[in-house]
């Protein structure tokens, strides 16, 4: 009765509405377009909550509003939020309920802090008031995967593999783009937006050129890519039925070739780290005869190309040797980027140290040395913005998803979602070694990857969802079948 009531007049009036805009003006029908696809996503969950997962994978893509850059992935969050709801309204569920968890009370709580110290402490207060909006937006990603607690794992799955597909098409298009680049010169959607980027290390007549496909860098490209490998790693040599996989291979293939172009240390040493932690799961099973082609193949595979990627790298960039110097100079400090985040560091904890080391000195506060000053890690960014006690609660949030992550996967003994729960967990562990040297927090794919894990947790696998989820509606059915 309620969605009769209330469908019926809303579509007549945004059909008149539509029929008006074009009658007013016919150069509106870009607008009236963007409006039937902002009505249909926020009639459908699922249509919003893929949308959203896309977005988050696009987080170059900015426009400006009063002087503020905008992502499509926070309009694209609130547009999940209230999809959700509309479902629930939509479908006689009289009392809406959200997921409301103890990371999200926490999180907010640190906000608020931060909000206090901010207020007090730092030198450029609206640099502050920004960032913090900022990464509540970014919170959303978080927040918007934990509504789908709901939903059967099966479902659950499908939204966690179009994210991981989302990493090997962003590895296909940043390749398109290099190829491309190679052939005519130029830089396929311009070099702004293209999935190339330039300049990480500069020389007399020549500039490194690397991969970051539809993301802000590439170093946050090289980390999607480790995320992605280590992932599909875990479907290849688990127990569990997974189709498809010559497919998985050849994608990891491809990625592996993407985070070697990403030219990012910290995304190397992560992504080991990660295939460390799924061989500590999986020690038993990586002495399997297959097992053992599967890591034979990859290598006989990899290293003739790397010879190639090696050339056509150090081409594109006009210096010989510079893909082979980043290898051997793995964890030199003294030059390069190396030497870039040392002192960005160096700075950040001066002025922590200095100041407020327990409070903090407020967020983004340390902008008042220049506007466009910044930290690089995301640990010490927490730090130094909101002290010992601010980097705490955070290191917390964390903790708590990713303890609750390891019970689960001790515990169950679904092959499959065991093996969703350690490529997860392992794809995180890439992320934290990566933006350890990158604020990747501020963007919600972190967030969106730490929801994922915690929705996992919350289920022993088969469909048995284990206690103490949080506070949520008992959705019926067929909202499980909608997701």
């Amino acid at each position: 009765m309620f969605a009769q009531i209330v469908k019926t007049p809303c579509i007549f009036l945004f059909v008149t509405l539509i029929s008006f805009m074009l009658a007013v003006n016919p150069n509106y029908l870009i607008l009236a377009a963007a409006a039937v696809v902002f009505v249909w996503l926020l009639h459908s969950w699922k249509a919003a909550m893929f949308t959203y997962l896309i977005g988050i994978s696009f987080n170059r893509l900015m426009f400006e509003i009063s002087g503020s850059s905008i992502r499509p992935e926070m309009i694209l969050g609130f547009l999940a939020i209230c999809s959700s709801v509309m479902f629930v309204l939509l479908h006689k569920y009289k009392v809406v309920r959200i997921i409301i968890n103890l990371q999200m009370v926490l999180f907010i709580s640190l906000m608020i802090y931060i909000l206090v110290v901010s207020l007090i402490n730092s030198e450029v207060l609206s640099s502050s008031l920004i960032g913090i909006v900022q990464i509540m937006l970014a919170f959303l990603g978080f927040f918007v995967v934990s509504q789908i607690i709901s939903f059967d794992p099966e479902n659950i799955y499908r939204y966690i593999n179009l994210y991981i597909g989302l990493g090997v098409f962003q590895c296909v298009y940043a390749l398109v783009c290099f190829i491309y680049n190679q052939i005519t010169g130029s830089f396929l959607f311009g070099e702004r937006y293209g999935g190339l980027m330039t300049g990480q290390i500069l020389g007399e007549n020549w500039s490194s050129i690397t991969l970051r496909g539809g993301l802000f860098e590439a170093n946050l490209f090289a980390a999607f890519m480790g995320v992605t490998i280590v992932f599909l790693a875990t479907m290849l040599l688990s127990n569990a039925n997974i189709r498809n996989k010559p497919l998985i291979f050849l994608s990891i293939i491809l990625c592996c070739v993407g985070i070697v172009m990403g030219w990012t240390r910290s995304a190397w040493i992560g992504c080991i780290l990660g295939i460390t932690f799924l061989g500590v799961n999986y020690g038993k099973q990586m002495i399997k005869p297959k097992n053992y082609i599967i890591v034979l193949s990859t290598i006989l595979l990899l290293v003739p190309m790397f010879g190639f990627i090696e050339s056509v790298f150090d081409q594109s960039s006009g210096r010989e040797g510079l893909l082979t110097s980043k290898l051997t100079n793995l964890f030199n400090d003294d030059e390069g980027t190396g030497a870039f985040r040392k002192e960005k560091s160096i700075i950040a904890l001066d002025e922590w140290y200095e100041k407020h080391p327990i409070a903090g000195n407020g967020y983004f506060s340390i902008k008042h040395i220049d506007p466009d000053e910044w930290i690089n890690s995301m640990f010490l960014a927490f730090l130094h913005d909101s002290g010992v006690i601010g980097l705490t609660i955070f290191i917390f949030i964390i903790g708590s998803v990713l303890w609750s992550a390891l019970k689960t996967i001790s515990r169950t003994s679904d092959q499959k979602h065991k093996a969703y729960m350690i490529g997860m967990v392992g794809g995180f562990i890439v992320m934290l070694v990566s933006y350890n040297f990158t604020p990747g927090h501020t963007l919600a794919m972190f967030w969106v990857h730490l929801g994922f894990i915690w929705v996992l947790s919350k289920y022993k696998g088969a469909g048995q969802k284990v206690t103490n989820a949080g506070t949520q509606a008992h959705l019926p059915d067929y909202i499980c079948r909608e997701g």
